[in-house]
């Protein structure tokens, strides 16, 4: 009826849902920075340096719903948000930036933010997850949602040592199946639910 529900609300725009079993079949990330922005650093193919995508598993799409929950939390587009907490970040990771010589200066703005640089480079599109964790960005997610909705995101963006998983266990395997979604229940349904507005 052109009325928003808030109170209702629902993730959509899934462009290929992965069938219920434990295969490990994936596809490629898609050329759209856009989509790139919300998927895992490994599961990214980098040819350049020799690096191909690691196979699907499951804190691929946990990872993923992190990044929505920041978008959530406030309120903007990823792409944006990336843009604007490095503008605020590099002062602090590059204080002497203006004596820098003109190489390092180069260096030192590909840390920044740019989807049109990023486009077509992995490693750059590779460093969203380490952004996305640091310090200042978990703080400005915990002003907008409490410190309890910080840590579901912090979680979901960490993924295996959070969930209680050892980065060698395969995710495919029946009872690491089973640890996982008991860890991802513990840590994250039941931490949201246990959020009140």
């Amino acid at each position: 009826n052109g009325h928003l529900a808030l109170r209702q609300p629902t993730l959509s725009g899934f462009t290929v849902a992965r069938p219920i079993d434990n295969s490990n079949a994936t596809t490629a990330a898609a050329d759209d920075i856009d989509a790139r922005m919300y998927r895992h650093p490994s599961s990214l193919d980098n040819i350049a340096d020799n690096d191909p995508r690691k196979p699907y598993c499951k804190t691929f799409d946990i990872y993923s719903l992190g990044v929505v929950l920041i978008e959530i939390a406030m309120w903007r587009p990823i792409g944006e948000l990336l843009v604007e907490w490095d503008k605020e970040y590099f002062p602090l990771i590059h204080p002497n930036f203006n004596s820098y010589d003109e190489s390092k200066k180069k260096k030192a703005r590909e840390d920044i933010w740019d989807k049109a640089y990023a486009a077509q480079r992995a490693p750059q599109q590779r460093k969203i997850k380490d952004k996305l964790l640091r310090e200042a960005t978990l703080t400005a997610v915990e002003a907008e949602l409490g410190e309890v909705y910080r840590e579901v995101v912090k979680c979901c963006l960490t993924g295996k040592k959070e969930l209680e998983l050892k980065e060698d266990e395969d995710e495919s395997q029946a009872i690491v199946g089973a640890k996982l979604g008991e860890a991802y229940y513990k840590k994250v349904v039941t931490m949201l639910e246990e959020i009140k507005v």
